[in-house]
């Protein structure tokens, strides 16, 4: 059994291994240049930026405006302004900050889903898809 799990553990491994290498061979060639350039994702980080930005924005305002407020952040982070190490003691600072936040149990959201509102909403949104 040890070894059907050390066989299994080593083909998942290797498995995993060939993904990542057709990942890297396949991807999109100007984002793997930036990401040489700079040491990491950029587009990965710009968007990891501007989700920490919105998810505070939606647990102290409750709202999600679909335009960043932060676009400063965004687009430094996009034209690789930041260090890699900039990025994530940002993003961990953020990360705990949001913590704090939710623990604090002060936010705009509701703690628990209304699901008789959410049944209404899809009504509503099926009836009127069907009336177009």
């Amino acid at each position: 059994l040890e070894a059907y799990r050390k066989v299994k553990a080593f083909h998942n491994a290797n498995e995993n291994w060939n993904k990542y290498q057709r990942w890297k061979a396949e991807r999109n060639p100007k984002r793997a240049e930036l990401e040489a350039k700079y040491g990491y994702d950029l587009k990965f980080a710009k968007h990891l930026v501007r989700l920490l930005l919105q998810a505070k924005e939606i647990l102290v305002e409750g709202i999600l405006n679909p335009w960043c407020a932060h676009r400063t952040e965004v687009l430094e982070v996009s034209r690789g302004e930041w260090s890699y190490d900039k990025l994530i003691g940002w993003a961990e600072e953020k990360d705990k900050e949001l913590t704090e936040i939710y623990n604090s149990g002060k936010y705009a959201v509701p703690h628990h889903v209304d699901i008789n509102k959410i049944d209404d909403l899809c009504r509503e949104l099926v009836e009127y898809s069907l009336s177009r």
